[in-house]
């Protein structure tokens, strides 16, 4: 099983975005802003190119993922370039291989990505992390495929990863119902009506090192507890398993454990994909 990691220094909320087309309503400024309901759309084409240009300084850069989108639906293709040149008058744009999300053992090249589904499509670079001064993607479909695309969220960055596994009790699939109990005016029970649904994962860890908790935890913690991110629970053998949530509650539980250690202990919560 793979370290969980967080998906949270999104890159792309600092660059320059444009968009080959974009529907009235539904810019695609709205990729960046780490709520999955404020999409971008467009229409009227088979292929679509989003670019996010960084300037001279550009941030490293090792996978992308694509939130709250109809890819699947779509029957799309996502492939992602880099360029050092975006603002000549005919810039070079070199392929970024990415890592098949579908057979992690085998470790296979691929030059594009069609998702298997709505949910949220994570794709490592082949090559590991790379530096461009600006990253496009192109976005694919047949045109039997006559719906036009939305996406939520697009994250380019890295990852934090934990230094070590959870203790393995967690519930990958724990989620927590919020509505109301129905009754009649006599107190029958009528049953429940639900309001909601919501992906609640708790997490427990017991032999960190002291030096990582300061070092990487706690600045993580003090700069993004109160924000959203993407969550793997495991890269290597649920792929397919990554959640757009947030930390449940504002406390920090790092307890000393096995005196020459720490341990760690966290609920993260998001919405239910249906």
């Amino acid at each position: 099983m793979g370290k969980p990691r967080f998906f949270w220094e999104n890159e792309i909320i600092n660059a320059t975005l444009t968009a080959s087309a974009e529907d009235a309503g539904y810019p695609i400024d709205n990729v960046a802003t780490w709520r999955e309901y404020e999409i971008w759309a467009a229409s009227g084409a088979a292929e679509y190119t989003i670019i996010a240009e960084f300037g001279l300084v550009p941030p490293p850069v090792a996978c992308l993922a694509i939130a709250g989108h109809n890819l699947w639906d779509q029957q799309a293709t996502i492939k992602i370039e880099g360029s050092d040149n975006p603002d000549d008058s005919n810039p070079t744009y070199t392929l970024i291989t990415l890592l098949n999300p579908d057979d992690a053992e085998s470790a296979q090249e691929l030059d594009e990505y069609a998702p298997e589904s709505n949910f949220c499509t994570l794709l490592y670079f082949y090559d590991g992390t790379v530096v461009y001064q600006a990253y496009r993607i192109t976005i694919t479909a047949p045109g039997s495929a006559d719906i036009e695309p939305e996406i939520g969220l697009i994250y380019l960055g890295d990852w934090l990863e934990m230094e070590t596994g959870a203790v393995p009790t967690f519930d990958p699939d724990g989620q927590e119902d919020f509505g109301t109990i129905q009754r009649s005016e006599t107190g029958a029970a009528l049953g429940h009506a639900l309001d909601f649904a919501q992906r609640k994962i708790s997490m427990s860890f017991d032999h960190l090192s002291p030096s990582w908790i300061e070092s990487t935890w706690k600045p993580f913690w003090a700069a993004h507890r109160f924000e959203s991110f993407l969550f793997s629970w495991d890269w290597e053998g649920h792929r397919d398993a990554v959640y757009l949530m947030q930390f449940d509650s504002e406390g920090l539980s790092a307890p000393l454990s096995y005196v020459l250690y720490r341990g760690l202990n966290f609920t993260v919560v998001g919405r239910l994909e249906e």
